[in-house]
């Protein structure tokens, strides 16, 4: 927007033009509104305002005829009653021929009584209506007597008789005087009587012509407006009006916290006044404005200023509205409605007043030790238990609350200083002291079982924390031992090619470089394979079918597959059998397979020249395998610790292996219900292999 159009568009010219307008078109759409729907509710939409100008006619003319007659036959009735000869009303009834002459009314009307017409100025068709009724009037009146009575007993008979009749009434007492003193008194009763008369009057009157500017001529004005083009006329200007209305209301709220000399949001003085008690103002001045236009218009608006002065306090109500308006819209374009609110402003002190004292009392309860918070909780709802006790003034409930409390104070002090030795040990413990045992001796009932379990946890932490030592020192070993098993044959391999590359085909040592690369090849696949074996193991992805299974003549296949691999490195096997054969439920394939790597450890690891002792038992409920055989190396390793991956009994990692085969084999095992033990005792390695029989499964 270039500098000229925002000058134009925001300058204070346009800004008055607008709210002039706003003002404007906002009464004419009032207006137009409240005639539509007058229009509308007496069908003159319909009919083209036939009906509703033939009964505002009627309408008009006999309340009109009615104020009339009733303005005439009040004062009439008067006269006759205060000039019994009928002078004072003749006179009354010539003046009000002067009043309603054809010069100053074009009503026509005539008034009878008792049959009698008692008024007239003149008679007529009705060309623009016409009509008749009959007019009553109630006369309230009331007749005074006074009585006296000799004595106050005939006084008061005399009341309580005629009381209800009367409207009123009042007595005094009257003294005779005999020259020197007043005596025989007189009681003197004055009453009034109402008396109720009714008189009814017959009233016709006529419009046939409009000579005068009266109230018929404005209603003849008004009907032909109606009936000729009003209706549509009012439908249009409410819509131009609110077009009008809307545009300016538009207009001014852009325009609201804007300059013509100055870019950006500018608030006004009155803008930064905090909106909440902007708004309180305005509504005040709505309010004041409201009861002055209530005071004004409270007998009608009967003359011009009063008029005056209702329009422009409407005005002003309106104004004050349009000024709240757009400083809400000048303040949401610059921001911070809410907090510019004295409310706000109050209410965010409070909070922080608030929030301060709950900081500190807070500090101060979680600094307090248990004892003394517990200590204060009891004591302070005693002392309320002990206040309310005293108001009922019941001495027994009073002593029940003393037994009460000498019962309950020790209880709960033993209870506290429980609670306070576990939430010492919980203390002790969690900021890792586990070889803390909180005191048990001093504890009683729950707490004592609870010390008890904050005492296991103790150690079991301590035992979580060893293994965890050693799981993390395994881990370590784990990598250094899978690095170490792949670089050698890959090692071996590379040095074995450049060799090749170097001497090519031709050398004499190439077949000899062939056998090494087919060799740690076949070594590095094994252990790919043994890799994904335990992997899937150790998962359970493995499909095990289970079938009744002769556990003896397995082992007995699988020793004599290994038997001359055996007599090779000089190991004797010694298989003892079980006396009962008995049959297992398991999956022959994958216990074949734990045999196998089994078998294979005794022939890598078992000393030459030894014996090899596989020892079965069947113990009714399972079947036990034991192998034993001596090691060919110091074991200096747990049992556990060798099932782990890559763990051998050979710390060096001279020989061939992956150290995966027990590893393999427990978790083999496992899928099928069985479990397998390393025990190792000196330099004899057992392997224990426990498989429940098929009764039991």
């Amino acid at each position: 927007m270039n500098t000229t159009t925002y000058k134009i568009r925001y300058s204070v010219g346009l800004k008055i033009l607008a709210v002039f307008l706003f003002v404007i078109s906002l009464a004419a759409s009032v207006l137009s509104a409240v005639g539509v729907f007058v229009l509308f509710s007496e069908s003159v939409y319909i009919d083209g305002g036939r009906s509703f100008t033939a009964s505002l006619w009627e309408s008009t003319l006999h309340s009109r005829a009615a104020a009339a007659a009733d303005h005439i036959y009040t004062h009439y009735k008067y006269s006759i009653n205060y000039d019994e000869t009928g002078e004072a009303a003749a006179q009354l009834l010539q003046g009000y021929q002067e009043t309603y002459s054809a010069s100053e009314t074009n009503m026509l009307f005539s008034i009878e009584a008792q049959g009698e017409e008692i008024f007239s100025n003149g008679s007529g068709k009705g060309v623009y209506a016409k009509t008749s009724f009959d007019y009553r009037f109630y006369w309230n009146d009331t007749k005074t007597t006074t009585q006296t009575f000799d004595t106050e007993h005939e006084l008061d008979a005399y009341i309580s008789a005629y009381e209800s009749q009367w409207s009123d009434f009042s007595y005094e007492i009257l003294y005779e005087e005999d020259g020197t003193d007043y005596v025989n008194p007189v009681f003197q009763l004055t009453y009034e009587t109402p008396i109720n008369t009714e008189d009814s009057i017959h009233v016709t009157a006529w419009v046939d012509d409009i000579q005068v500017m009266d109230i018929f001529y404005w209603v003849r004005y008004f009907s032909n407006a109606v009936t000729s083009g009003l209706p549509w006329g009012l439908i249009v200007l409410g819509i131009v009006s609110v077009i009008v209305c809307t545009a300016a209301l538009v207009f001014l709220l852009c325009g609201a916290g804007h300059r013509s000399d100055t870019d950006g949001i500018i608030l006004e003085r009155t803008n930064r006044i905090p909106l909440d008690l902007y708004a309180a103002g305005i509504i005040l001045g709505w309010v004041l404005l409201g009861c002055l236009i209530a005071d004004i218009t409270y007998g009608g608006l009967y003359d011009i200023g009063a008029i005056i002065l209702f329009g422009f306090g409407c005005i002003c109500i309106v104004l004050l509205a349009l000024a709240l308006t757009l400083s809400v819209a000048a303040r949401l374009k610059a921001g911070g409605v809410i907090k510019n609110t004295v409310l706000y402003r109050f209410s965010s002190v409070l909070w922080r007043v608030l929030r301060q004292g709950a900081n500190r009392i807070s500090y101060i309860c979680k600094g307090l030790p248990l004892v003394w918070k517990a200590g204060l909780a009891y004591g302070g709802l005693s002392l309320i238990e002990l206040i309310f006790l005293s108001s009922t003034g019941a001495g027994y409930l009073l002593l029940a609350w003393c037994v009460e409390k000498l019962i309950l104070t020790p209880l709960l002090a033993l209870v506290l200083i429980n609670m306070k030795h576990l939430k010492k040990g919980a203390e002790e413990i969690a900021d890792g002291n586990l070889n803390y045992q909180v005191k048990l001796p001093d504890m009683i009932g729950d707490f004592r079982r609870h010390g008890e379990t904050l005492n296991r946890i103790g150690d079991g932490m301590q035992v979580a924390l060893e293994q965890k030592i050693q799981s993390e020192r395994l881990k370590t070993e784990l990598i250094t031992n899978v690095s170490h098993d792949i670089k050698t044959p890959l090692t071996s391999i590379i040095n074995y090619v450049d060799l090749l590359k170097k001497e090519g085909m031709d050398s004499p040592n190439a077949s000899q470089y062939l056998e090494v690369l087919e060799r740690q090849s076949a070594r590095l696949k094994k252990l790919t394979e043994d890799l994904v074996e335990a992997s899937k193991a150790s998962s359970g992805a493995i499909n095990v079918v289970k079938a009744p299974t002769n556990v003896q003549v397995l082992l007995e296949q699988t020793v004599g597959e290994f038997e001359e691999r055996l007599e090779k490195n000089g190991i004797q096997v010694v298989l003892s059998p079980c006396e009962s054969q008995s049959l297992i439920l398991a999956d022959g394939r994958l216990l074949w397979r734990v045999f196998d790597n089994l078998m294979n450890n005794i022939c890598k690891y078992a000393l030459s020249g030894t014996r090899v002792y596989l020892n079965m038992e069947n113990t009714g409920d399972a079947i036990c395998i034991v192998f034993k055989n001596i090691s060919a190396y110091p074991l200096n390793i747990s049992g556990e610790e060798l099932m782990e991956r890559f763990v051998r009994g050979d710390r060096s990692r001279n020989t061939e292996g992956s150290g995966l085969g027990l590893s393999i084999a427990r978790s083999l095992l496992e899928l099928q219900g069985g479990t397998l033990d390393i025990q190792i005792d000196g330099d004899l390695f057992k392997s224990v292999i426990t498989i429940p029989t098929a009764e039991m499964k």
